[in-house]
This record gives structure tokens, C-alpha cells and sequence, in this order.
């Protein structure tokens, strides 16, 4: 559970310029933090906010802004203000005297980040308080719309509670007895009840049973979320909307639903978006919003292969029975992206490929990318952007978030290319002027991924013309980040950097953070002894200190073993005990455990200065070894030995001399090729034989002495 102190002046000097703000200004504060990779660092910021929040803006601000701020809370770790956040909301939409300002009233459903929220604080009560409204809306309210999200979040309320009695039951809490009487009672007083026909034949014991093994043996890191789901969309606990409702939030951001009678309908996302995290300019039917939530149960397992079966299953539902993601995404994707297929089938393929662009929304496309983005499948992100392009298809910022990165990671510069023109376009038409910070950042990002690509002429082409055309409000902060990532990725990073440091400083631009994380970048690639000056001076004179800039130290140290001075180990050990304390070895530093250990080892005991004053190794081996001697230490007798057959060693039966250990000792100066003895026949030939089993000897013997951890 995170905390925060409230009691610092710094905090309570940021909540009183918060109570000063505008209801415009506060909603755009959202843009500060980023949800999808959010710094801990700003924990105090957001929990400030959104005390703001709650405390006299929860009626003001729009159920958008209300919602993000809730999933932000999420994201920080914040879950009891993400919970008080739904309450607070979903309270005053219930009362009268909004029901009457408002016609859209209790429409505030239950988001994921809520029931998530819930579950990361171990409360099965809050999970049944939840449901309860879920059960609200589906049963009593069907016609306000958010059957969709309400459907998956009852659900989700229930698999969430089985979590949780699979963790006490492991603990063996007694409070287990309690969480499992809870999950009973949301499938049988909520989900059955909603849902009579299809929890007939499933007993609450029986669900209850399946759930739990979903939890227990789900090996992909997200607790069966996606064969919970998936069980749910076969046994039909799962609605995929109905009615009509016009919905109009307020903030001038729209979300309309319009519904038929024969429940297709649309769902509008409008207002401004920050390019990363929200959807932005799109529609989408209910059926298709209804399978872009399911595939959204795929990312945190990373089930590739399950996305791909739901975004086929709704392309056969628009009509387009002939085109697969085997064709869409299968082994012939390299054949149509560069254009030139060996057959008539291929060309075929491309024509279905831009036939199902038309017909699918950029939101399920969105949801799609962000399942192959965390399964870093690059390719198919970069394949599926193309198709789009070809048929002519304006991606939104969301979209282009994910697929520049893709694209800067698989050197793909013509999709790269073709963000930028699109938001130098938008940027350069005067009478375009909705949504122009989107289209900064997307053109901020196109250049990011432009110089990653290793386009020629860079600078001269690409990012002084939109400095001087002022397309950004971007400072030199910015510019020269932009060649910095342009020099990390040439064939002379160090030159690169070089240059770039020397006009920031020939122009007194000061090192922000942001400049010395991209040339702390490059320095760790070329290993150059200039990061520790970099990081002593960051430290220093920079206001804020990132985590990523310590992590970079302890592998530039690795990778500098043996070019340290004590003096400098000392420092970065120093530095490492500053920031996480006396328990380093169990804090956040993860896989860099090995680096630590190995950096102080070599401080305390000096051993490349013992070794070459003794010529023997220090008498203290480390305690934390390499990672590649990994399999020495967890499988000491990995190498194969031959056992005696009838009491006879099989070595015997070779022909020639047989390699052995002299006089049967352990010690390194024992073994024959030290000796000299070598293993050439009479024709000068090498003997690979027993060159073969002397190794296995030695192997042997070097895992029983020093890789044998007791």
C-alpha cells in the first residue's frame, strides 16, 4: 500500500495552488501524469489532486475526467481515493437534485480500475458493494446505456473475489472462509440472477471450483484472467448491450451511444486527447466495443493467439468471413508489407487484408496493438499499421502511440513517415485548430521514431524545418533530445553525443533531466567513462532525481568491472545505499541484484589486485555469481557422466590412452594437461576422443570445487 506524506510543506504548498485552479485547468492537469508508464515519483502529485478532488470538484468536472482521475488514483497505487472517487460520484449522479440536472443519471458505471482497485486492497466486502452496482444498472437501468462495461465488471467482481480466496486459502487465513462466502454470494444473488438460463446447470459450487482453478494454475502472469473471461463469453455471462440512449457528457468531451431496436449501435469518443492513453475521434458499433473488451483481457497474460481469434470472430460478424488474422497477420505478412507478392493468392490476400480495414473501428484496432505491444510483437504492429495506411486509413494519436514504437523499433521509417506528415498537415492547416496538442505530441513522437530509423539528413530535413515553421511549442529541451536519440542509434554514438553536448552548452542551455537520461543512454553504450561524471553532476544540480539513472550507473559499472577504482566503487555503492537503504539486495533493484553483488564484492576483497600480486584467487568467493554460471550453481552435475556397465568403466573400453586425473587429485596443477601431456597421435593429429573426456574430467572436477553451493 502506498503512502504519502501529507504533512511536507511542499505538499501542502501544491494543494493550495490546486484550490486556486479553474475546473478547465484542473481537467487538464490529467496530461501531467501518464497512465500507461506512470513515474512513482509523482505519487504525492496525484495523491494531491485527487484529494482536490474529492473534496470539492467531484461534482464540477465531467464523468470523463472523473473516470480518468479514478484510473490514475489505480495506477499510482492510490486504490482507497480510486475507491472513494467511484463512491463519491456514483452517489451524487443517484441523488435528485442531479437527476434532474443531469438526464444521464446513474449512468457512472463501474470501470476495471475500480474492481482492481478493490482487489489490490484485499476487500471482498467492496468487491459485493460493487456488484451491487453493477446489478443496478443491468437490471434496473438497461436503457442508460454502459451494458458493456457493467457486465465485465460484475464479472470482473467475482473472478477478482475468487483471487482472493485462492491467496488466503495459500496463506491459510481465516479470513478465507469469509472471501469464499462472498464469491458465493456474487454469482449466486448478482450473475445468476442476471443470467438464468445460463447458470442453470452450473452449480455456485461448481463455478466457484472452475474459477479458482483458472487462478491457481495460470502460468502467464495474469491470474486467469483471460480464461475466466473467455469461460464467461462461452457460458453467455456476458451482455453485449441493448436499448437506445442518447449520452452527452459535459467538458465539451461527447460520448454518444445510439442504439437500435435490434441492439447494433454506435458508440462516439470525442474531446481532446493527450495521444497516449485515450481513445480519441472514433466510433464504434456495440458489437465491436463488446469484443475490444474481451481482447483487452489478453494483454496482461499476453494471449496473442486468443486476440487474434476475437478480432477474427468479429470480422465474420461484419461480413468478412473470408479474411482471417492468418491472412492478416500470418507468414505471408512479409510479402505484403514491401508490397510484391510471389502469386495471384498474395495479391488476393492484400485485397482481403484492406477489405477488413474498412469495416473494423480504429478503437478495436487500438485494442488489438496494445495486446501485440505488450507481447513486444513489433511485426505484426508495423504489418497491421501498413494495411491500414494502404487503404487509405487517418490512424488516431492513440493508435499512432503504439505503432511508432513498433515502427522505431523494426527500423520501419515509411510508417514513421507517414505519422509525421499527417501531423505536420494537421499542424500547418490554420483552420485546423481542434486538438492541436494531440498533434504536437504526435509529431513530437514521429520525429522520436524518425531518428530511430536512421532517416538521412535528420536535422536538416526533418527537424529544423518544423522548428522553424514553430509546428511545436517545443523548446531546445526537445530539439536536442531528438538528436540525442538520432546520435544513440547511428553507427557513432559517442561523436554524436559529442556534438550535441557541445551546442547545449556553446548556447547556455542548461542539462535538464531529460537531456542527461538520453546522454546517460549513450554513454552506456559506447562505456564511456564520462557517465559517472554525467550522473555526479545530475545529482547535483538537477532538481530531480530518476531511479533509471542509478540502474544505468550499476550496469555501466558491471560492464566497467575491471577499469574502477575503488574510490569510484565506493561511490556508487554509496550512491546505491542512499537511495534504497541499508536492504538494497531486497529492494526494487530486481535484476540488478547479481551487479550489486558483484560491486561490492570487489570492493571489499580487491580480487583482480590479489590475483595479480598472488597468482591465486582471494580465499572469499562472491556470493552472488554471474548469471551465465547460473546453470553451474543450480545443476552442478549438469555434464553427463558414464556410469559403469557390469562393474566396468566404459571409458576402458576406448582405444588408445585413457585420460585420467594424476594421482587421483582435485587440484588444478594435478591434471595431465598441465603437465604437458597432450593429445596428439603419431600423425600430429588431435585426438578428439579423449580430448573429449579429459573436459568432462575437468568439469567435473571445477563444479565440485568452487560451483558447488552447499
Amino acid at each position: 500500500m502506498v503512502h504519502v506524506d501529507t504533512s511536507t510543506e511542499a505538499y501542502r504548498h501544491m494543494a493550495k495552488e490546486l484550490t486556486f485552479l479553474s475546473t478547465e485547468e484542473f481537467s487538464r492537469r490529467l496530461h501531467r501524469f501518464s497512465r500507461t508508464n506512470f513515474d512513482p515519483s509523482q505519487t504525492a502529485a496525484v495523491h494531491a489532486h485527487v484529494s482536490e478532488l474529492l473534496s470539492r470538484r467531484l461534482a464540477e468536472v465531467s464523468y470523463k475526467c472523473v473516470r480518468e482521475y479514478g484510473q490514475l488514483a489505480h495506477v499510482a497505487g492510490l486504490h482507497e481515493l480510486c475507491l472513494a472517487i467511484y463512491y463519491g460520484r456514483a452517489n451524487l449522479v443517484c441523488s435528485s437534485s442531479m437527476a434532474e440536472a443531469n438526464s444521464v443519471a446513474g449512468s457512472f458505471a463501474v470501470s476495471d480500475s475500480v474492481v482492481d482497485s478493490a482487489y489490490s486492497l484485499g476487500s471482498t466486502s467492496d468487491l459485493v458493494r460493487l456488484g451491487a452496482h453493477c446489478m443496478k444498472h443491468l437490471q434496473h437501468e438497461p436503457s442508460l446505456g454502459w451494458e458493456v462495461m457493467s457486465s465485465f465488471s460484475l464479472a470482473r467482481t467475482f473472478w477478482r473475489c475468487v483471487c482472493i480466496v485462492a491467496h488466503l486459502e495459500k496463506a491459510r487465513s481465516v479470513d478465507a472462509k469469509q472471501a469464499l462466502q462472498d464469491a458465493a454470494y456474487i454469482f449466486k444473488e448478482y450473475i445468476a440472477v442476471l443470467y438464468p438460463e445460463a447458470s442453470r446447470e452450473l452449480s455456485v459450487q461448481d463455478a466457484i471450483y472452475t474459477v479458482r482453478r483458472f487462478v491457481q494454475y495460470a502460468s502467464c502472469g495474469d491470474e486467469g484472467e483471460m480464461l475466466f473471461f473467455r469461460f464467461c463469453l462461452r457460458r453467455g455471462f456476458l451482455r453485449r448491450g441493448c436499448g437506445t440512449t442518447n449520452l452527452t457528457e459535459e467538458g465539451g468531451s461527447n460520448l454518444s451511444i445510439t442504439t437500435s431496436d435490434t441492439g447494433s449501435g454506435e458508440v462516439s469518443y470525442g474531446g481532446s486527447a493527450n495521444g497516449a492513453t485515450r481513445v480519441d475521434h472514433g466510433v464504434i458499433s456495440e458489437e465491436q466495443w463488446f469484443y475490444a473488451t474481451l481482447i483487452a483481457t489478453c494483454r496482461a497474460g499476453q494471449h496473442v493467439h486468443e486476440a487474434l481469434h476475437y478480432f477474427d470472430e468479429v470480422g465474420s460478424r461484419l461480413g468478412v468471413e473470408s479474411v482471417g488474422c492468418d491472412v492478416l497477420l500470418g507468414h505471408r505478412s512479409r510479402a505484403m508489407r514491401s508490397g510484391t507478392a510471389a502469386d495471384g493468392q498474395d495479391f488476393r490476400a492484400v485485397g482481403e487484408c484492406e477489405k477488413i480495414m474498412e469495416g473494423v473501428s480504429d478503437y478495436l484496432f487500438f485494442q488489438l496493438l496494445t495486446v501485440l505491444h505488450a507481447a513486444k510483437d513489433n511485426r505484426k504492429i508495423v504489418f497491421t499499421a501498413r494495411a491500414m495506411l494502404r487503404c487509405g486509413e487517418k490512424l488516431s494519436i492513440s493508435v499512432w502511440s503504439i505503432v511508432l514504437i513498433a515502427a522505431g523499433e523494426m527500423r520501419a521509417a515509411d510508417v514513421a513517415l507517414g505519422a509525421f506528415v499527417q501531423a505536420k498537415d494537421a499542424l500547418s492547416d490554420a483552420t485546423r485548430v481542434e486538438d492541436r496538442r494531440g498533434n504536437e505530441y504526435l509529431l513530437q513522437t514521429s520525429l522520436l521514431a524518425l531518428s530511430k530509423c536512421q532517416v538521412p539528413r535528420f536535422e536538416e530535413e526533418y527537424l529544423r524545418p518544423c522548428r522553424e515553421l514553430l509546428l511545436t511549442h517545443s523548446n531546445e529541451e526537445v530539439y536536442f533530445c531528438a538528436l540525442l536519440q538520432h546520435a544513440h542509434n547511428s553507427t557513432d554514438p559517442g561523436g554524436g553525443a559529442g556534438e550535441v553536448s557541445r551546442a547545449v552548452s556553446e548556447k547556455g542551455i542548461p542539462f535538464s533531466s531529460r537531456i542527461v537520461s538520453r546522454l546517460m543512454k549513450v554513454y552506456l553504450r559506447t562505456e564511456s567513462p564520462k557517465l559517472l561524471e554525467l550522473y555526479r553532476y545530475a545529482t547535483r544540480s538537477c532538481n530531480t532525481f530518476k531511479a533509471s539513472w542509478l540502474d544505468e550507473l550499476l550496469l555501466w559499472a558491471d560492464r566497467r568491472r575491471y577499469d574502477l577504482t575503488p574510490e569510484e566503487r565506493k561511490y556508487i555503492l554509496d550512491e546505491v545505499y542512499r537511495v534504497y537503504g541499508d536492504n538494497a539486495m531486497e529492494s526494487e533493484l530486481s535484476g540488478l541484484r547479481t551487479q550489486l553483488a558483484l560491486l561490492r564484492y570487489d570492493y571489499e576483497h580487491k580480487p583482480r589486485e590479489t590475483f595479480l600480486a598472488t597468482l591465486q584467487p582471494p580465499p572469499t568467493e562472491p556470493t552472488v555469481l554471474d548469471s551465465r554460471a547460473h546453470f553451474l550453481v543450480k545443476k552442478p552435475y549438469c555434464v553427463h557422466q558414464r556410469r559403469p556397465k557390469n562393474g566396468k568403466d566404459l571409458n576402458e573400453e576406448r582405444s588408445g590412452d585413457r585420460i585420467v586425473v594424476a594421482n587421483g587429485d582435485q587440484s588444478y596443477g594435478g591434471h595431465s594437461i598441465i603437465q604437458g601431456q597432450n593429445f596428439s597421435g603419431s600423425d600430429g593429429n588431435m585426438r578428439p576422443e579423449e580430448f573429449r573426456v579429459y573436459m568432462e574430467k575437468i568439469l567435473e572436477v571445477l563444479q565440485r570445487t568452487n560451483n558447488w553451493v552447499s
